[in-house]
């Protein structure tokens, strides 16, 4: 936890700015705390109205944090070796040198 924050606080946050920017939507008001917070790691902006603006950083974290990321998916490959009984460890599997 940092400053006081619960786990995906910044993320929620994060999702309201970008979908404060879509045209034609009631913009959710983003308590100042967290204005400050992204502001200063660099995802959002204050364009020159004032408006928050998410930064490329911020749509990087954005997909990041999105649960197709490309990080987050199974290795289809450990799975296949998972499935065929073989461990993913160095040495051959079953040998015990004891």
């Amino acid at each position: 936890m940092l400053y006081g924050l619960e786990s995906g606080e910044l993320e929620k946050w994060l999702r309201v700015v970008a979908e404060n920017e879509a045209a034609g939507r009631t913009r959710t008001p983003v308590p100042q705390k967290f204005v400050d917070m992204l502001v200063s790691l660099r995802v959002v902006r204050p364009d020159s109205l004032g408006l928050l603006r998410v930064t490329d950083k911020g749509r990087l974290s954005l997909r990041m944090a999105a649960p197709d990321a490309l990080h987050k998916q199974e290795d289809p490959d450990a799975a296949k070796r998972k499935d065929d009984g073989v461990e993913d460890v160095d040495g051959p599997q079953g040998s015990d040198d004891r």
